[in-house]
């Protein structure tokens, strides 16, 4: 059996295919990525954190303009405006930051954040309806 380092297939930088970031302006007809790593910690359960993630994978399988056009009870989005939500939430974001985007999870379970071209930022899972 080989061992880790047998497993691994190094390669030299100049052999390798070089990954390039999407030049295309519109995100229109992407799919969304998520990125959680400023989200602030949730205080929410794991049927919570199941039924988000769970969303999210319906999520990603639309289009940008699929999410706008949908209402914000389904897959859709609401803008809210930053002063609605708590001071905590306030200072994760910086100044230049004057909405949040916010979607719906479950029932109640909403999560919050902004997009910057197809990556939507999540910032807050609000489970309780509590941050705004």
């Amino acid at each position: 059996m080989p061992t880790n380092k047998q497993r691994i297939v190094r390669q030299r930088a100049s052999e390798g295919k070089s990954i390039r970031a999407d030049e295309s302006t519109s995100t229109n007809e992407k799919r969304p990525l998520f990125a959680l790593h400023q989200m602030i910690p949730p205080a929410c359960g794991e049927s919570d954190r199941a039924q988000l993630f769970d969303h999210f994978r319906d999520w990603s399988s639309l289009t940008w303009n699929q999410i706008r056009a949908d209402k914000h009870e389904g897959y859709g989005l609401e803008r809210i405006p930053i002063e609605d939500f708590r001071r905590q939430i306030q200072n994760a974001v910086t100044p230049d930051v004057n909405h949040l985007m916010v979607g719906r999870y479950s029932q109640v379970g909403r999560f919050a954040g902004y997009p910057i071209n197809e990556v939507f930022f999540v910032i807050v899972l609000d489970h309780d309806h509590t941050a705004y």
